[in-house]
């Protein structure tokens, strides 16, 4: 889930989103048995398995926006209109 910086995630609107009674955050070795990134590091793309990316709506307002590359110190700065092209992410009002 992209979430811009200035934000927090809200776990309760997570947890409605999908139906259920309770999220939780994935572990570090969760994460990267998934994705095939560490935690912090994580690409919406190139991913190990095909997971679902999702947007927060706040994040549209951006024209560009910076996402780790996989490596530490490395981001990329996309479109969202790329972003949305690769990813066929899922924009979420949380």
């Amino acid at each position: 889930i992209l979430v811009p910086l200035t934000q927090r995630l809200d776990m309760q609107a997570m947890a409605n989103y999908f139906q259920v009674k309770k999220v939780r955050m994935a572990t570090p070795d969760e994460v990267f048995a998934t994705t095939g990134y560490q935690v912090g590091y994580t690409c919406p793309f190139l991913l190990k398995n095909p997971v679902p990316v999702f947007l927060a709506k706040a994040a549209e307002s951006y024209q560009k926006i910076a996402i780790s590359s996989g490596e530490p110190g490395q981001e990329i700065m996309v479109t969202l209109e790329d972003l949305i092209k690769v990813t066929q992410l899922t924009v979420l009002t949380i």
